[in-house]
């Protein structure tokens, strides 16, 4: 079976720097849902604090306080660890797109995700996101590396065509 080559309208080039890398992953796994679910045990662990009158109580509460804190301090170790053990993210990636879906190659990888596994297109920061599960698995993108008119052409393909129907 033969490929037959992306149009070069459709390729993007980039490479990240290493605080760049590090601040799309922490994007990638700080999801809405687990800040939302985090800032909830917080809360409810002031809350308990507050209101508790004695016994046991108040330690238990400490505990939700405590806990949503260590687990952000350590969701953000980890992604400066994904780096740290991935050197080829902070290699040129080369990022083609058309009807099909959209693929991300670099030196030792390529990851395609047809624009049904997209769940989501976000613009944030001066990157587009692309989330394609709840997990954290995705893939983000300098909106600094596309060309006039690419930007546009990417985001409504991922419109039209994606999982979630919109991008965002």
């Amino acid at each position: 079976m033969n490929e037959i080559p992306p149009m070069l309208e459709n390729t993007i080039q980039y490479q990240l720097s290493r605080k760049e890398c590090i601040g799309q992953v922490i994007r990638l796994l700080f999801r809405p849902s687990l800040i939302f679910t985090l800032g909830g045990v917080f809360l409810f662990g002031v809350l308990m604090i507050i209101f508790a009158h004695s016994g046991d109580w108040p330690a238990v509460a400490w505990i939700f306080v405590v806990s949503p804190v260590l687990m952000l301090f350590f969701l953000s170790r980890n992604a400066r660890k994904i780096v740290d053990e991935h050197p080829e993210l902070l290699e040129p990636q080369t990022v083609t797109f058309d009807a099909a879906g959209v693929t991300i190659t670099n030196s030792v990888s390529r990851v395609q995700w047809p624009w049904q596994r997209v769940l989501s297109v976000k613009e944030k920061a001066g990157f587009i996101v692309l989330r394609c599960s709840s997990l954290g698995a995705g893939g983000f993108i300098p909106a600094r590396a596309f060309a006039p008119g690419q930007r546009e052409r990417f985001l409504s393909l991922a419109q039209a065509r994606s999982g979630s129907g919109t991008p965002g």
